[in-house]
C-alpha cells in the first residue's frame, strides 16, 4: 500500500534481529497498526520481501501528506475516458458504495484493456497520487460485477454476491501498481480524498462492509476469482 519511511531505530532493531532490509521503504500489514498502546507492529519491506515485527516505540513514521484542496469540487485531477467497459446510465440506481481494486499494472495498459470491453473503472489512482476519471460517474463501469455461474469468470465469492451485482450501485477505484509491492504515501492520501468526497456527495457509509451493497468493499471480497487490492491496502486510509 502506501510507502512509509521508518526511522533508523526501526532499521537498527531489524538488523539486531538478524534481518537486513535493503532499503527504508516499508509497508504496514493491514491487520496491524503502530499506534499508542500497541506494543508491536508488523512492517513489510517490498525491497527485502520480508515481514518484520518491531516495537511500536521505535517507529518514526512519516504520515501521508494531507490532500490538496480541489477547487473544481471533484475528487479527480484530470480525465481520460474509456470508450468501452461500461454501460451508459445506472439503470435508475443511486451510488451507494466504493469498491477498491488494484490494476496489477499501469494506467496505459489498463485503459487499453478496458477499451476492448474486458472491464472498466471510474477512478484511477496513479503512483504519484494523481486521480484520473476514466468513466463518468453517471455510467456503470464493469469493475466488480458478479453472478451465480462458477464458469463465468465473475462468480460471486459468497451467496450474497452470487445474487447481487454491485456495479450499478458503486464507484470502482483502481490503484496503479501491484499487490505484492503495495502502494505509495501519495496514493494513500488520494484514497482519503476520494473517500471524503464520495461520503460528502453521495452519503456513502464510511465502513468496511460485507455482503451488502452499502459501504466500502475490496474487490476480492466480492469476486471469488479476485484478491485485490490485497493485504497491503490499509482501510484506515478511507474509513
Amino acid at each position: 500500500m502506501a510507502g512509509y519511511i521508518v526511522g533508523p531505530g526501526v532499521l537498527d532493531a531489524m538488523r539486531r534481529a538478524g534481518d537486513s532490509p535493503k532499503g527504508n521503504e516499508v509497508y504496514f500489514n493491514a491487520s496491524y497498526s503502530l499506534t499508542p498502546g500497541v506494543q508491536r507492529g508488523y512492517l513489510y519491506s517490498a525491497e527485502a520481501n520480508q515481514v518484520y515485527a518491531v516495537p511500536a516505540s521505535l517507529a518514526a513514521v512519516v504520515a501521508p501528506p494531507a490532500p490538496a484542496p480541489n477547487p473544481g469540487g471533484v475528487c479527480w485531477d484530470r480525465q481520460q475516458l474509456i470508450t468501452n467497459g461500461f454501460t451508459p446510465g445506472r439503470a435508475g440506481q443511486r451510488i451507494r458504495s466504493l469498491v477498491w481494486h488494484d490494476m496489477e499494472g499501469w494506467l496505459a495498459g489498463a485503459i487499453s484493456r478496458w477499451n476492448t470491453g474486458a472491464a472498466g473503472a471510474h477512478l484511477c489512482v496513479l503512483r504519484s497520487g494523481e486521480v484520473v476519471l476514466t468513466c463518468r460517474l453517471e455510467d456503470t463501469a464493469w469493475h466488480a460485477g458478479t453472478d451465480n455461474n462458477p464458469a463465468s469468470g465473475v462468480y460471486g465469492r459468497t451467496a450474497f454476491w452470487r445474487g447481487h451485482n454491485i456495479n450499478a450501485y458503486s464507484i470502482g477505484v483502481e490503484l496503479e501498481g501491484f499487490q505484492v509491492s503495495g502502494y505509495t504515501a501519495a496514493q494513500a492520501a488520494a484514497c482519503r480524498r476520494i473517500s471524503d468526497w464520495a461520503t460528502a456527495k453521495y452519503g456513502i457509509v464510511r465502513a468496511h462492509t460485507f455482503d451488502q451493497l452499502d459501504g466500502h468493499h475490496a474487490h476480492g471480497e466480492i469476486s471469488s476469482q479476485r484478491s485485490d487490492p490485497g493485504p497491503l491496502f490499509n482501510w484506515g486510509w478511507v474509513l
